[in-house]
């Protein structure tokens, strides 16, 4: 589960291109004056790898780039992603170029039409780093969604310079909302602590958890139920106790030709 990079380009609004190489399996130091762009090619980095929002600073570069573009390097095959620069009001680029066994940048953007979201390249990363399908969605409990994919993969791979001077995050993105969360669920599985099954074990587990605690629920309203029915007969059988018979009804007059038995002596209709 590895994955380096070649090389960081940008093509300007008239087509030019700008790039940056890198040699594999060594350590790359980019050096410059300040100002001049170094920081950007991390949250470019980030923006191709399938962020949705685009981080790269306002002012020049975002003013004058049409278009981003990064060359993976996978086990030797060469990953191109390159993304449309929503230009300088804009934070999320939805144009996605995705192209696999590619050795170099092409010289123009002409060829950079759409054919991924970025949904669909984070999932397309995971693919390609070998992560297995392992959403966990606790629906309809209600709990928060997991799932370690190419998306958190980041989170362990990049470090921004005030990332790196600070001394309370340690992670890239660690101080957003919800991405210390996302860490603290993902690491294990990314440190090799858990299977590829993790989440999906934890998914039925959840779901039979939760379909027991609806099925304890029911048991106990129809208990209730039950109990309350009990009460009811019970109370009117008391108070059906208590109350004299009326002979009228319990001895309906008979009809001709029956026998009349009432209290020790009969007689026929007849003769009564």
């Amino acid at each position: 589960m590895s994955m380096q990079i070649r090389g960081i380009a940008i093509y300007s609004r008239s087509g030019e291109k700008r790039e940056t190489r890198f040699k594999l399996d060594s350590l790359n130091v980019v050096t410059g004056a300040s100002k001049t762009g170094k920081s950007a090619l991390l949250d470019i980095v980030d923006f191709c790898w399938g962020r949705d929002e685009c981080t790269v600073p306002r002012g020049e570069i975002r003013n004058g780039v049409s278009w981003f573009a990064v060359l993976f390097d996978r086990a030797g095959e060469g990953i191109l992603v390159a993304r449309h620069n929503p230009g300088p009001s804009g934070n999320d680029g939805d144009e996605i170029y995705f192209e696999r066994n590619v050795e170099t940048f092409p010289e123009t953007p002409a060829g950079f039409i759409k054919n991924m979201t970025a949904a669909a390249l984070r999932s397309k990363m995971s693919g390609i780093l070998g992560i297995a399908e392992n959403l966990y969605d606790p629906e309809p409990t209600g709990a928060r969604r997991v799932e370690a994919s190419s998306g958190q993969a980041i989170f362990y791979s990049l470090q921004a310079q005030d990332e790196i001077a600070s001394r309370r995050l340690l992670f890239h993105r660690q101080g957003e909302t919800g991405i210390a969360q996302a860490i603290r669920d993902t690491f294990p599985y990314f440190l090799g602590a858990m299977g590829e099954d993790y989440f999906l074990k934890k998914k039925r587990l959840d779901d039979a958890r939760f379909r027991l605690r609806k099925l304890e629920r029911e048991l106990t309203e129809a208990k209730a139920l039950a109990n309350e029915a009990s009460g009811t007969a019970l109370a009117l059988v008391a108070d059906g106790r208590g109350r004299p018979l009326d002979s009228a009804r319990c001895h309906p007059s008979p009809r001709p030709g029956q026998r009349l038995v009432h209290q020790g002596w009969i007689a026929d209709q007849g003769s009564a």
